[in-house]
């Protein structure tokens, strides 16, 4: 008896594997609960959070291309000069505001490679987060109908070994009135072995109920969704057709987003080893700055020869190589890029 009873259980655990559920209208429906699952994770939310993490390095890769800048004002107090080129004098008995500002802009015209690669990478680097986090989604979508699917079969395998329990009850109940009658051919060892079993089977439906306890608590936790009750949903088996090993195969590398990941990681990787070789080289600019200084106890040479610091006004612009010296740090990041190949 126990062995059928165990035949019928793997039965209905073959038959329920992988088998949709039906929608309904309050809202718990397998649908509802993905929903759940795919906004309210926290793991899904920080893989996104990290796509914009790479979002935000492609928009610094993009701004390092066009014209940048820096302006300094300076205020301070100096004492009174008087005078011309040839000659001045200094007054520190008499104070007054100097004020000077300055102003640069350069506008990168060639970077070697440089700027491209790092935009590259950037670019690839957002792909990779993306498939990680569509795989990420995938995975809690897997769990939570996992889960689901779960609680389905322990309830249906929580109601089987309940009408088993209730057929076997009565088996043993007549059993017994057999055994007190007269030229019965029931042995008092069948009744025990019968009773035995009943007990089995009844820890079974114990064991069962456990189980679709905690796989409706399994789907609250991964859906989080708050509900007093899962209901439960007729089932039923999915048509689809059988590939073979090479066609499923072939459909898991166009498809898994972490092959994805993995080959846009790759490109992002020799993009960034291509920008790290690129760094040691100049890049061609075209730069162009301008001066202003004031001060009301100064007086102005009136000669383009004079240094004047205090009231001038100067300003250029022109084409210009800007070399990074930081040599040491080229030569720690090397073996670095020699490892991006």
């Amino acid at each position: 008896m126990r062995v059928q009873t165990i035949a019928i259980c793997y039965l209905f655990i073959g038959l329920l594997q992988a088998v949709p559920a039906r929608a309904d209208g309050d809202g718990l429906s397998l649908e509802a609960l993905l929903k759940n699952a795919v906004t309210g994770n926290a793991e899904i939310k920080e893989k996104l959070a990290d796509v914009k993490v790479a979002e935000a390095q492609q928009d610094q890769a993009n701004a390092a291309g066009l014209p940048s800048g820096q302006a300094v004002v300076l205020g301070a107090p100096m004492p009174e000069v008087r005078g011309d080129v040839n000659n001045s004098t200094t007054n520190l008995g008499k104070w007054g505001p100097f004020i000077q500002g300055a102003i640069q802009i350069i506008q990168p015209l060639y970077t070697f490679g440089q700027l491209g690669s790092y935009k590259d990478a950037a670019a690839h680097q957002i792909l990779a987060k993306q498939e990680l986090a569509r795989m990420k989604k995938d995975e809690i979508v897997y769990k939570t109908k996992e889960y689901y699917y779960g609680f389905q079969l322990a309830y249906t395998l929580e109601t089987l070994v309940s009408d088993v329990v209730g057929t076997l009850e009565e088996a043993a109940a007549e059993a017994e009135k057999g055994l007190k009658k007269k030229k019965s051919k029931i042995k008092p060892h069948d009744v025990y072995h019968l009773k035995t079993e009943l007990e089995n089977l009844r820890q079974l439906g114990l064991e069962a109920t456990a189980a679709k306890k905690t796989a409706e608590r399994a789907v609250a936790w991964i859906s989080t969704k708050s509900f007093e009750e899962l209901p439960v949903r007729k089932i039923r088996p999915v048509e689809f057709e059988k590939k073979s090993l090479d066609d499923y195969m072939g459909l898991a590398r166009a498809n898994r987003p972490e092959f994805k990941a993995l080959k846009e990681g790759i490109q992002a990787r020799r993009a960034l080893r291509d920008a790290k070789q690129a760094q040691s080289y100049p890049v061609l600019f075209l730069g162009g700055t301008f001066a202003a200084g004031w001060s009301p106890v100064a007086d102005r040479p009136n000669s383009l020869y004079a240094n004047d610091y205090f009231n001038r006004v100067i300003g250029g612009g022109g084409v210009g190589l800007r070399f990074d010296l930081e040599f040491w740090r080229h030569s720690a990041e090397a073996p670095q890029s020699r490892k991006l190949r």
